[in-house]
């Protein structure tokens, strides 16, 4: 990736100690140094947030985020840390995000939100359509992940209906997912219902950052524009930054 546009991670897990990925400072120290490598220049820090399901402890990653920033300024690393979160869906998330008492993506008015895989249709429809009533705007978190999604061209619905942007997995657009799977994963990449690509890393090792080998085969796939789109310059536009 050389000569090309800003590369934004928006689903990113590098704060340390507060959900599941890494542990330690010396954990996120490794993954950020293997963000650089992999071109990046900004992340939106998304720990995971459960309301209703987990204790969220926002005092504890905001100390660590700013621990890392820190860390970043002080070995001169090329690359920019912003807050965020990575919503699970619950009936309280709406007046949760008009109280102010959950974080959006660098203080706008977009959310990652995710549900469980298994949730059915309505349940999904009805979250994002409660949290855009509520003022705010669905990134869906992984929306490969949700089998309700894979009929009847609903995620364009979603998509139309509530200005819902879709994000996808880097590891998805590498890796095979059996044929069903690659199958409409191919057809919704290509046709464009796919906004943006993230990595969701957790770790160096599992569920690593990829966004290099993701940038190369999208630009491959579709040119080099549509690569920037969805590797950098819609995650700059939903994040409010120039």
């Amino acid at each position: 990736m050389t000569d090309r546009s800003l590369v934004i991670d928006l689903h990113h897990h590098i704060v340390y100690g507060v959900d599941d990925g890494p542990q330690t400072m010396k954990d996120s120290q490794d993954m950020l140094l293997h963000a650089v490598d992999e071109g990046v220049d900004i992340i939106c820090a998304t720990s995971h947030c459960m309301p209703g399901f987990e204790p969220y402890h926002y005092n504890r990653y905001i100390a660590r985020l700013q621990e890392e920033a820190d860390w970043c300024y002080r070995q001169k690393l090329p690359i920019r840390l912003l807050a965020g979160a990575e919503i699970m869906y619950s009936d309280s998330v709406p007046d949760l995000l008009r109280n102010g008492e959950i974080p959006t993506l660098n203080g706008t008015r977009y959310v990652l939100v995710e549900f469980f895989p298994g949730d059915e249709w309505s349940r999904l429809e009805g979250g994002i359509r409660a949290i855009g009533n509520a003022g705010f705007n669905v990134v869906l978190a992984h929306c490969e992940r949700y089998e309700c999604l894979r009929t009847d061209d609903r995620l364009a619905f979603l998509k139309e209906r509530y200005h819902m942007i879709a994000q996808m997995n880097c590891a998805t657009v590498l890796e095979k997912k059996g044929l069903f799977g690659d199958r409409w994963v191919k057809s919704v990449l290509r046709d464009g219902t796919i906004d943006l690509v993230s990595s969701d890393s957790h770790g160096v090792n599992s569920r690593r950052c990829r966004m290099k080998e993701c940038y190369a085969k999208l630009e491959k796939d579709f040119g080099r524009e549509r690569a920037d789109v969805m590797c950098g310059s819609l995650a700059a536009r939903i994040l409010n930054i120039g």
